[in-house]
């Protein structure tokens, strides 16, 4: 069953830090990969991405509750295997999925976000709560980079009216928006958020990374490294 916004959240929540997790329907998923990979390759790598992402999540103390936005069957299934409320995106694009899901979030009784995408493969529970106890201590936005000058996370208090700016160069706009509303605001660097697949070289990076994360497994299966020999 996938939710519709109306729907009650559990009251255990209230509170709470609820992440929020958009997907993109997967047959659209990592075009930029298709020099390297087929369609169903690029589908399977969404889904191996999203599975990482969302095992990280539920093994972090800190998240009391897990929210993935898509308008894709698949994602939404594999958002219930995880025991995360999989909500239909209404939005049908990434910032509002994000909106969404954070409306949702605080009409429940949430108090508090962590906007994650689904391609974070390398991230672990611990520089997941690392991140999340930064935001705590300074009662503001902690924002994680990615290495081209977006944005991998966010974590914001529901109140701080910060929007969702992600995309390219997203990083100075959230921290110019959160800086406007004069909220302590801080950067949150870790290997696996800094990690986000999206060019063929991410891949080689994913494959001779030291794990046996779902969507690394994939990457060796497929033989990436091999693969970007040729082209």
């Amino acid at each position: 069953m996938y939710f519709a916004p109306s729907r009650v959240m559990d009251s255990s929540t209230n509170g709470k830090l609820v992440a929020v997790v958009p997907i993109k329907p997967l047959r659209h998923a990592k075009g930029r990969l298709a020099g390297v990979l087929s369609p169903s390759e690029r589908r399977a790598l969404a889904l191996a991405m999203l599975n990482d992402v969302l095992s990280t999540l539920q093994a972090t103390p800190s998240i009391d509750q897990v929210i993935v936005v898509s308008r894709d069957i698949s994602a939404l299934d594999v958002a219930e295997q995880h025991c995360a409320y999989p909500l239909i995106d209404q939005a049908e694009t990434l910032n509002g999925a994000l909106e969404q899901g954070a409306h949702f979030a605080k009409l429940r009784g949430a108090t508090a976000l962590l906007a994650l995408p689904g391609d974070l493969p390398l991230i672990s529970p611990t520089e997941i709560g690392d991140l999340i106890a930064c935001g705590r201590e300074i009662g503001g936005v902690v924002l994680a980079p990615s290495r081209d000058g977006g944005t991998n996370g966010m974590y914001r208090p529901l109140h701080a009216a910060v929007p969702f700016l992600f995309g390219p160069n997203s990083l100075s706009q959230h921290l110019a928006a959160a800086q406007k509303l004069g909220l302590p605001t801080r950067l949150f660097h870790g290997a696996g958020l800094d990690l986000d697949i999206d060019h063929p070289d991410d891949l080689l990076i994913l494959a001779d990374a030291p794990g046996e994360t779902a969507a690394q497994q994939l990457a060796r299966e497929l033989c990436v490294d091999a693969r970007m020999v040729c082209i």
